[in-house]
């Protein structure tokens, strides 16, 4: 997270994340050793939670409960965030869906042009991406119901959902299901040429391409 304060630095910061830390700071009924060391770092980082008390817990489980995830902001968007909310509805996992407000701010400066792929939408195409999301989801989760009623496949997708258990395969079907979508319907733009030469990882650095191509050169 210091990597990511720092790199937010001057701009307004929103980090929704799973601490796995007790503290009665962020409305948790217990305290553990991770969430003072927590408390420390919010403070010191001139971060504030957004938490609101709430008798909904964020993480249940059959073993238990407890208020661990937690939603922080920096001074910049503290007076425009409000309404945080834990929700009750079904988010297929251990872990309860957060909803809060961010005011509209307005943001000066040089636009960054996305340089992977892109979609161009029009009215024209939506029904049509509209028809094959629902096929591809019905397809993905091998449900019967015909695409044309859209009520009931919502409804049979959800049952369907509810009953899988393997949360992070369930979560890959929807993407993969829109990916497909956006393909069928829309027109994909290709990715630029410098997109193609940005490293693919993070901590890929010059040194490393150096040496790789020493490897390579080696061979």
């Amino acid at each position: 997270m210091e990597k990511i304060i720092q790199l937010a630095k001057g701009k307004g910061l929103i980090l929704s994340i799973d601490s796995k830390s007790r503290s009665t700071l962020w409305y948790d009924t217990s305290a553990n050793q991770r969430g003072k060391f927590l408390e420390e770092f919010i403070i010191t980082s001139n971060l504030l939670i957004m938490n609101e008390a709430t008798d909904i817990p964020t993480f249940e489980t059959t073993r238990g409960q407890s208020w661990i995830d937690l939603t922080l902001c920096n001074n910049i968007l503290a007076q425009k965030t409000s309404g945080w909310t834990c929700s009750e509805e079904e988010s297929c996992a251990e872990h309860k869906i957060l909803f809060f407000d961010i005011e509209a701010v307005e943001v000066s400066g040089n636009a960054q042009q996305y340089p992977g792929k892109c979609c161009f939408t029009n009215t024209d195409d939506w029904v049509t991406f509209v028809d094959k999301l629902a096929m591809n989801l019905l397809a993905n989760f091998n449900c019967r119901n015909c695409p044309n009623d859209l009520t009931k496949c919502d409804e049979e997708l959800s049952n369907t959902v509810k009953q899988c258990s393997d949360t992070g395969e369930t979560m890959h079907k929807f993407p993969s299901a829109v990916t497909a979508a956006c393909k069928a319907a829309f027109k994909v733009s290709r990715p630029s040429k410098r997109a193609t030469k940005e490293r693919s990882v993070p901590w890929w650095t010059s040194e490393l391409t150096i040496l790789h191509k020493k490897a390579l050169a080696l061979r």
